[in-house]
């Protein structure tokens, strides 16, 4: 099934006042803001637009009401990891913990939060399950137990050379960039480097797909050159496993950024698929972390199996069932 998909953003100006040209159509609008921030994210909200039409859709920021915190464990012993929560109503907190895996998230009651967290030792990566948390009237003690994951990263690598000339950098398992000249700086060497990570969020409608990758360029005084001159190509690798362990097909895949600002991943809309050679390739202009995604539990679950009734005590009925073996918290 095609589907027209229609993306734009924008940033208000001092006042929160917000502007956006749209054809006609219906949307979902979302607000964001840092993920450490005094405030909750507005929850999303849908409207629709009419040919010539306008729409006003206001978007409030929340209050934080409650707490979730704990400690994040591996083999028995608490350990310093990264800690991320989502809700289904546009809410987003990422902490790393303290020396002895502790944590604490502000988040907001009356939502079903998603929790989990990750950690690297060398270039084994670990993860823990996603929690689902119905926030009430408490706080909530949760803690998350991490487990080694069935691959390794591969080592993070780098090259200088001058800004004027070609410069390509890759990994062992296929993930690359290729800068033309003078992509990065007009004069003076350049460092490009590509490190792998797992302390990355799946978030909401977006799943990412094994590591993320952040790619970084360097002038000769050190500084951090995020916004290029030319468009760059990057490169990254899928696997089977992954597509097999998420329940996805290759052609929902795509290649997201991670928006430091807004923290939110926003998809690429020029990736493109090489199933022969299991990548998918984009064109970019900036530099940030980028990642394989696909949306998430596109797939409805199966229905419980074996539902049975009888008799209980009087005006009781008892119902059972086998539950599915797989379920879907976020679908649009």
């Amino acid at each position: 099934v095609s589907e027209n998909v229609f993306s734009v953003k924008t940033q208000t100006d001092a006042n929160g006042a917000y502007s956006i040209r749209l054809p006609a159509g219906t949307y979902f609008i979302r607000a964001f803001s840092s993920a450490s921030g005094q405030f909750l994210n507005p929850e999303e909200k849908q409207f629709n637009v009419l040919a010539g039409g306008t729409a006003s859709v206001d978007l409030l920021f929340r209050n934080f009401d409650r707490k979730i915190s704990g400690r994040v464990i591996l083999n028995n012993q608490s350990v310093q990891a990264f800690v991320w929560a989502w809700s289904d109503k546009g809410g987003y907190r990422e902490i790393e913990t303290d020396a002895f895996g502790n944590y604490s998230l502000s988040v907001k009651s009356g939502e079903i939060w998603r929790l989990a967290a990750a950690k690297e030792i060398g270039q084994k990566p670990y993860r823990s399950s996603e929690i689902s948390l119905v926030i009430a009237d408490q706080d909530i003690i949760q803690d998350l137990n991490l487990s080694a994951l069935d691959f390794s990263l591969p080592k993070s690598a780098a090259k200088q050379a001058d800004s004027n000339t070609f410069i390509d950098v890759s990994l062992s398992n296929g993930a690359a960039v290729s800068m033309p000249s003078n992509a990065a700086a007009s004069a003076g060497n350049v460092n490009v480097s590509i490190t792998p990570e797992i302390s990355v969020p799946s978030q909401g409608a977006t799943k990412v797909m094994g590591a993320a990758y952040n790619i970084e360029a360097r002038d000769a005084t050190g500084k951090n050159i995020s916004q290029l001159n030319k468009q760059i190509v990057i490169e990254l690798p899928y696997y089977d496993d992954d597509l097999k362990r998420f329940n996805v097909s290759e052609n929902s895949l795509t290649i997201a950024f991670w928006d430091e600002k807004a923290s939110v991943w926003r998809e690429l809309n020029n990736a493109v698929i090489d199933k022969k050679r299991k990548v998918i390739t984009a064109l970019v202009d900036h530099l940030t972390r980028f990642a394989i995604v696909a949306a998430a539990d596109i797939i409805p679950p199966a229905g419980p199996a074996d539902v049975n009734v009888v008799a209980g005590a009087a005006g009781e009925l008892i119902i059972s069932w086998i539950i599915p073996l797989s379920d879907f918290h976020h679908v649009k």
